[in-house]
């Protein structure tokens, strides 16, 4: 419940500070580095320092961040590190910035092309390790990398599951690709941007695919997957897929921001790019990991894309009937929160702007947003608007616009949210920005469990087989709890019981006095009509009985004193 399962909305993370234990030398500085590093960063410093290279400590830790991210030791459980052959993010000084992080699929100290990608014409001022303009960025007349990866001689490298990934920090549109076409006919290549808007890719193919993305700063994918589709990514949103034959890999190594057609570079680009990747294709799951972790990494290189500098984020178009708009999230240093409104023409409402909004620090599961006004949108209930968003350094978990004072009306434009709770796992509320990122938390156990038998009608044993959450009005006081119900198991067999928690953790057990247990009427046991069964579940449908109160609640379950007697019930209720 609450924080510990969540998804986040971020706009800039801080670097924690870490105990150093052992260094070398390169040849421009003593790097400290921890005992805690993983192997794979380990490796890169030293490739780093034999390229004459430097990074900075924080640079380090944000990179070894990412590979244990990709490897399922942080921030997330799944493992992908095996789906990435070949990754350079430039990072570091100019000399640094050709090493790429992550080159074979299984961290081992063996190569898959170059251990350095190999500068052809770069000079330091096409190059910036930080900020809107970082990366590399081509003349379009002579500049690349060649990789030393040749798609055809790597057995790792699949035909028909493969990827190519880059990260852009510029829009405009130009006649450069990266990637080769072999001497097969066979290309492995994108044009990130062509000249006219549209994006372009053969994977492994000598047919092209075209995709039209609304702009490519940031995270661009292509990938074929084992039914020989190809799929393209911007951001986290698929724009594309087209059915395309292969043909076979090409035998001619990959080349970054320039094409190497059968060995001759050419279409040299002017993009800016802040990092490439090559490997296999990814699962939804996998490429939603992959993309977090990028997001992650680019936000504590200081990498801004241009034009994200504009913090404020927009909802879609909705409507809510609660009266308070109450936020769960977290803030850093001198982080903060505000919100506000616009109306369907786009237009801010006088009194409630970001600007206007007392921002929100420090850490909350649920505070109440303030405007000079105070926090009462009961004018604003049921009216199409898009709520605005400054965020700086901070979680935003989830938000809720609680009090219901009206119903729904289904008749007016926009998301309807009523006094539902919003969290961020998708983009119906908030769709992607490169200005934010998503990121799954991984689940944390608690040492004890939340609910254990105490009470003599309890017995020794708590069901929660086919028991189910709900979150409405409490029976017992005037505001919204979780409720849970389940079975308990004592003299009389398997019961049903009801509790309630206002935080998902302490919960009660309210006196329904429903059953005599032990010839007392104070317990939460549901039913006077105990059954064995299971399989049963509890819905709130208040909204659809709206003239009959005693349907408020439905419930579905099977009783099965034997087998072939097992019934299928349902039961309403108050």
């Amino acid at each position: 419940m609450g924080k510990k399962i969540s998804y986040l909305l971020i706009s800039a993370v801080i670097l924690s500070s870490f105990a150093l234990t052992f260094s070398f030398t390169s040849n421009s500085k003593a790097y400290n580095i921890s005992d805690d590093l993983d192997p794979e960063t380990i490796q890169w410093l030293q490739r780093v320092n034999f390229a004459g290279g430097n990074v900075s400590d924080s640079i380090i830790f944000a990179v070894d961040d990412y590979l244990k991210e990709i490897k399922g030791l942080k921030y997330q459980s799944l493992n992908i590190r095996e789906n990435i052959l070949r990754e350079n993010w430039f990072c570091g000084n100019f000399n640094a910035a050709f090493v790429p992080i992550i080159i074979n699929s299984d961290g081992s100290a063996a190569a898959l092309g170059n251990f350095i990608d190999s500068n052809r014409n770069f000079t330091p001022n096409n190059f910036s390790d930080t900020g809107k303009y970082s990366g590399l960025r081509g003349n379009g007349i002579d500049q690349y990398l060649t990789t030393g990866f040749k798609p055809f001689s790597i057995p790792e490298f699949p035909i028909n599951e493969s990827y190519f990934m880059i990260y852009s920090m510029t829009d405009s549109a130009d006649a450069g690709r990266s990637g080769s076409r072999g001497s097969f006919g066979s290309g492995f290549y994108i044009y990130p941007k062509y000249l006219n808007g549209n994006s372009y890719s053969a994977l492994n193919s000598s047919v092209e695919t075209q995709s039209s993305f609304q702009s490519i700063k940031g995270y661009l994918l292509h990938q074929r997957t084992g039914n020989q589709i190809v799929k393209s990514y911007y951001l986290l949103d698929q724009v594309n897929a087209s059915q395309i034959y292969s043909t076979s890999k090409p035998d001619k190594e990959i080349y970054i921001c320039a094409f190497n057609n059968n060995g001759s570079a050419t279409s040299y680009s002017t993009t800016r790019y802040s990092g490439y990747s090559i490997g296999k294709s990814f699962s939804d799951q996998a490429r939603i990991v992959h993309y977090n972790a990028v997001q992650r990494l680019m936000s504590k290189l200081g990498r801004e894309l241009p034009g994200s500098d504009q913090s404020e984020i927009t909802s879609k178009l909705m409507t809510f009937t609660g009266k308070d708009l109450t936020v769960n999230y977290k803030t850093r240093g001198n982080g903060s929160i505000r919100f506000g409104f616009k109306d369907i023409n786009g237009n801010v409402l006088s009194g409630y702007t970001t600007d206007d909004c007392i921002p929100l620090s420090g850490d909350d599961f649920s505070r109440k947003v303030n405007w000079p006004a105070g926090s009462d949108l009961s004018s604003l209930v049921n009216t199409p608007l898009y709520l605005t968003l400054k965020i700086s350094d901070a979680d935003l978990f989830s938000i809720q616009f609680k009090e219901q004072i009206a119903q729904t009306d289904s008749t007016k434009p926009g998301f309807k949210i009523g006094t539902y709770k919003q969290f961020f796992a998708d983009s119906l509320l908030i769709g992607t920005s490169p200005s934010v990122f998503r990121i799954m938390h991984n689940p944390v156990k608690e040492s004890q469990p939340v609910l254990s038998p105490e009470e003599d009608w309890e017995g020794d044993l708590i069901i929660t087989t086919y028991s189910n959450v709900g979150y409405s009005k409490s029976i017992e006081q005037e505001k919204m709890v979780y409720k849970m119900w389940l079975r308990v198991q004592n003299s009389y067999g398997r019961v049903p019981v009801y509790y309630e928690s206002a935080d998902g953790i302490n919960w009660t057990r309210p006196v329904l006095e429903q059953f005599k247990f032990n010839n007392s009427m104070e317990n939460n046991i549901m039913s006077d009509a105990p059954y064995p069964g299971g399989l049963y579940t509890v819905v709130d449908d208040s909204l659809y009985n709206r003239s009959d109160s005693t349907r408020r609640y439905k419930s579905v379950y099977n009783t099965h004193p034997n087998p072939p007697q097992s019934l299928l019930n349902v039961l309403f209720f108050l």
